[in-house]
């Protein structure tokens, strides 16, 4: 199952079915519960989170005298999070908080750089793939800003 979905997201594609196992080798499988705390922000990780079940909300904290915490989206399957700090190594930005159960394929920094040495195709084709991600992201959060200018919503 985890297989299947795992194919269809954006940071596996143009992955062959050697690499696809060589990445499901590499990865590890994690269940986590209704509320509990996958990411906590400004922590320190640099793993990379592919959602294969259930739903995540990504929400940060609002400097102020209650530290509010404002919800900015919610991650389903198929999508990836915390390409942030597995990229740069700086800390999380955000906290992530599993919505329902879920079930995550997590590929840590180690793991990578060590398969990377092996698996230079790989390693090059799931970096060019997050970045893809991270830059149509961007693009969005520009679209959004400009229409918000536009329209002043």
């Amino acid at each position: 199952m985890s297989r299947e979905i795992l194919k269809n997201t954006p940071i596996a594609k143009n992955l062959t079915d050697e690499e696809m196992n060589i990445l499901l080798r590499v990865a590890q499988k994690r269940t986590y519960w209704i509320g509990e705390t996958i990411i906590e922000e400004d922590s320190v990780g640099r793993d990379v989170f592919i959602l294969i079940s259930g739903k995540v909300r990504v929400e940060t904290a609002i400097p102020g005298e209650h530290e509010d915490k404002q919800i900015l989206y919610t991650i389903l399957p198929g999508e990836v999070f915390g390409e942030f700090s597995f990229i740069d190594g700086t800390p999380r930005s955000a906290t992530i908080i599993s919505d329902e159960e879920c079930e995550v394929i997590i590929l840590s920094y180690t793991e990578f750089k060590t398969m990377a040495k092996e698996h230079t195709h790989l390693a090059l084709t799931l970096m060019e793939n997050i970045a893809k991600m991270l830059t149509e992201r961007i693009r969005n959060i520009n679209l959004e800003f400009r229409n918000s200018v536009i329209w002043g919503r």
